[in-house]
């Protein structure tokens, strides 16, 4: 007896019932046809999702439309071929043309897709969005849209909340079937979002801080998928993957590994994202690991290294404004006041239970804000009321640079000091600092840390923008690169990174992107080499 393979209307009703069923629906991302079919042939796998950054990665393409439209979609096309399942794609803002990408994604074998605002106006966003379902319209096909928005990764956290619910309602009613929201993973917000959009319409990224499919189905969320960060392991590197899948428990999609951590009396949980998708009796070659990244190694040298700097720059900024700096094995943290609050750097992958005791004492006893770098992405710290994101780790190698085109200055004076400060707490949106208190952010003492160098950009004579660098074990870092809302969009990014890395060039330079900012980073020369989940508080 043979089986006749659906049609592309047959698999978009599936994908849309799929969406109707009241079991979340949880997707693996593929790259390509091995992928596709290694996904596919896990019991209970109903459809695949592709992921952009994947697909590129494999053609030597960064994120970010990087990749000719052509080769993504011939990518799509045989990812489709592969597998008699519903196919969701991942058409990152449409490549300039949303309803010709869409159109040309269905042609291929999608069903299904998303497409990302980037944080446009709104009016723009909501135009993609109806000329996406106008071309699924056109092309016959019940095309269904995951539009995404991108307020959590790129915005201010204190206001990525009511961006999302602004910007989701709007994508709903100009037809849009899902709200993708990236990065958001408190409970309290995933159910305001829940009740904004109303029950199966919402779409989360899997990361490290997110509840377990389970429980988001139990909060009403349509479907979870995990992005760039499922992958076959690859054929010549045995070694490695039998360590991975030693380390790891597998187990089906929707379960958590047992917990390993400490408990601090009511919290007992695993204090590590690591997560396993493996169909039982699969070669270790076929296990999904969450926690991989797109670099070579499981531990990347940039993920140290941004470890140590992040530990010299605030050793620096705590001792600059007389804070309590506490340093262990494997974290360091800065224990300020009731505004600058408790600030965590992860140092190690594999912190110890007696240190993740220590964690949960310190952030109960802070009397501010709690924020927490972990640029291993290796420690959930969800069960001290925190919420994560995930952020690019980038570097740069030495090399020159070319000159700023305004004025860029390394701050000597206290006048310049000041204007620095106002500059980037403008430019990041810092309520935490308001009212404005001179000093109190970037204290007089900064200056004059070892290391350290604040920078300065004016145009016109007015100050545009400004950046922290460090030097710390023979490389830079930057931090704090902002630009004053007033001078946006007029090169001050690019002016004030230029200016700052003349100091350095001969140095390799790292930092953490924000999604908008990784475009410029790029063009300067960094690449990404590992990701960074930032933790912070409500």
């Amino acid at each position: 007896m043979t089986t006749s393979t659906p049609t592309l209307q047959e698999k978009a009703r599936r994908l849309r019932t799929l969406h109707d069923e009241s079991r979340i629906l949880v997707l693996v991302n593929a790259w390509d046809a091995a992928s596709a079919r290694a996904v596919a042939a896990v019991p209970g796998c109903h459809a695949i999702a592709t992921a952009s950054h994947s697909i590129a990665a494999a053609h030597g393409y960064e994120d970010g439309e990087q990749i000719p439209v052509e080769l993504a979609l011939a990518a799509i096309a045989r990812i489709a071929a592969a597998v008699d399942l519903p196919v969701t794609a991942d058409l990152e803002g449409g490549y300039g043309d949303v309803a010709a990408t869409v159109r040309a994604a269905i042609r291929a074998g999608a069903v299904g897709g998303n497409i990302e605002d980037a944080m446009r106006p709104v009016d723009q966003a909501v135009r993609a969005v109806r000329a996406a379902v106008a071309a699924g319209r056109d092309e016959g096909v019940p095309f269904l849209l995951n539009a995404r928005t991108d307020a959590y990764l790129t915005g201010p956290p204190e206001t990525a909340l009511a961006a999302s619910v602004e910007r989701g309602t709007a994508y709903l009613a100009a037809g849009a079937d899902c709200v993708f929201v990236p990065g958001c993973s408190d409970p309290r917000d995933i159910r305001k979002l829940v009740a904004a959009f109303g029950p199966g319409r919402l779409s989360l990224l899997g990361m490290p801080a997110l509840p377990a499919p389970a429980e988001l189905q139990a909060l009403g969320v349509a479907r979870v998928s995990y992005g760039p960060y499922p992958q076959a392991v690859d054929a010549g590197c045995p070694h490695q993957q039998s360590r991975d899948a030693a380390r790891c428990s597998a187990r089906p999609a929707g379960q958590r590994r047992p917990p390993t951590s400490v408990t601090d009396g009511t919290h007992h949980r695993a204090m590590s994202p690591h997560r396993s998708y493996r169909r039982e009796g699969t070669p270790a070659a076929m296990t999904f690991d969450l926690n991989t990244r797109d670099r070579s190694a499981t531990a990347s040298d940039t993920s140290l290294r941004q470890a140590r700097n992040s530990a010299a720059f605030w050793t620096a900024v705590g001792h600059a404004r007389g804070h309590t700096v506490i340093r262990r094995r494997g974290f360091l943290a800065v224990a300020g006041d009731e505004r600058a609050g408790l600030r965590i750097l992860v140092q190690e992958p594999d912190l110890g239970r007696e240190e993740l005791a220590e964690l949960i004492d310190l952030a109960g006893r802070a009397s501010g804000p709690i924020d927490a770098e972990d640029p291993f992405s290796a420690t959930d710290l969800s069960n001290l009321d925190m919420h994560g994101r995930q952020m690019p780790i980038m570097l740069r190698a030495p090399g020159a640079v070319a000159e700023a085109t305004m004025q860029v200055i390394p701050v000597r004076t206290e006048e310049d000091l000041r204007a620095a400060e106002q500059a980037v707490i403008a430019a990041f949106t810092l309520s935490r600092f308001e009212p404005y208190r001179a000093g109190e952010m970037f204290p007089a003492a900064l200056i004059h840390q070892p290391g350290v160098d604040v920078f300065l950009a004016r145009l016109d004579g007015e100050v545009a923008g400004a950046c922290v660098t460090t030097v710390e074990g023979g490389y830079g870092s930057h931090y704090w690169v902002g630009t004053a809302p007033a001078y946006r969009s007029r090169g001050v990014g690019r002016a004030i990174m230029l200016g700052s890395l003349v100091s350095i060039t001969g140095l390799p330079v790292t930092l953490t992107a924000s999604r908008l900012g990784r475009p410029l980073y790029e063009s300067l020369g960094f690449r990404v080499t590992a990701t960074s989940t930032w933790w912070s508080s409500r």
